[in-house]
């Protein structure tokens, strides 16, 4: 009898030890309510814009299973971070000194108060050529294609050297970088183009892909003395980029009407450009002066404490 005792309090022992109070399972099943009311909650997201620029989005963990660690789910989106627009602005082949350049940078007023309505025109038009460079809005108020599926660019010229032209293709370009974040800019001068195309290697074949296939090209210098050879290879970059309704962004010394060549590719020039008709003025003088100004200016305010005289 006490040997059968003994075994029953071992028993109630060993059930007591091991098994959950009332306190512990109402704790567990308070928990379990919890992570199952948690399942789909977002935990953590982190952005992901990889160098090529054509990746742009975030990660987002959420809460799938209850036990089990959040499971990642890609989400694209739009967003230009800045970083990202730097790095496109890099690969640009830009000229260097309009790499910092941005839209208000261009001073509109150097042309001087009697070209005011001509410069409220052509910033008019360059808004809505930046704004509806993917979609445009039609009279029935639907989004439609805009210019860029429609190969539409701009053609940007002016008799005056250091009018500004080349400044302001670039920072064109640089706003529709800064808003779209898969759009891809090359640059280029007519003749850096021709001599590319005379040289041999991988090197010619890459970059002649890029001028290609880019989204928006700004190909600067058009116009003047060409040969035959010469012609013949620009028509054929310009004629496969309109063929693939890929814009140009054209920057002139001449008009449209003067330029020479292969009259088929000068009329789809026309057919596919926008005129932008810079006035006749140098501003590039005004430009330097401005930019030394406000170095001075920089300067001026460390100079009481470091003057040298």
């Amino acid at each position: 009898m006490q040997r059968q005792r003994q075994k029953n309090s071992d028993r109630s022992d060993l059930w007591t030890n091991t098994s959950p109070s009332t306190a512990e399972i109402a704790k567990r099943l308070q928990e379990k309510v919890r992570d199952e009311s948690e399942l789909g909650e977002k935990v953590h997201r982190h952005r992901v814009d990889n160098e090529d620029g054509n990746l742009h989005g975030y990660m987002e963990y959420t809460k799938d299973m209850v036990g089990h660690a959040p499971t990642g789910h890609w989400k694209d989106d739009n967003k230009v971070t800045n970083g990202e627009y730097q790095e496109r602005k890099k690969r640009s082949y830009m000229p260097r000194k309009y790499l910092e350049k941005e839209s208000e940078d261009f001073n509109w007023s150097l042309y001087g108060v009697t070209c005011e309505d001509v410069t409220k025109s052509i910033k008019g038009n360059l808004n809505k050529y930046i704004i509806g460079f993917e979609t445009v809005k039609n009279s029935k108020g639907d989004n439609e294609p805009g210019f860029c599926p429609r190969g539409i660019g701009l053609y940007i010229n002016s008799a005056a050297h250091g009018s500004g032209k080349t400044l302001l293709g670039c920072v064109v370009a640089s706003a529709i970088m800064k808003r779209i974040n898969h759009v891809s800019v090359k640059y280029t001068t007519v003749s850096d183009y021709l001599d590319l195309m005379k040289g041999k290697g991988d090197q010619k074949l890459e970059k002649n892909r890029e001028y290609r296939e880019c989204t928006l090209l700004i190909l600067d210098d058009m116009g003047g003395g060409k040969t035959d050879w010469d012609k013949d290879i620009l028509s054929n970059l310009i004629s496969y980029r309109m063929s693939q309704y890929k814009p140009i962004i054209y920057i002139s010394s001449c008009e449209i009407s003067k330029l020479t060549g292969d009259s088929k590719t000068i009329a789809l020039i026309e057919d596919l450009s926008i005129d932008i008709g810079l006035p006749p003025v140098n501003v590039r003088n005004g430009l330097a002066e401005q930019r030394k100004k406000e170095l001075l200016n920089g300067a001026d305010q460390k100079e009481a404490k470091e003057a040298a005289f």
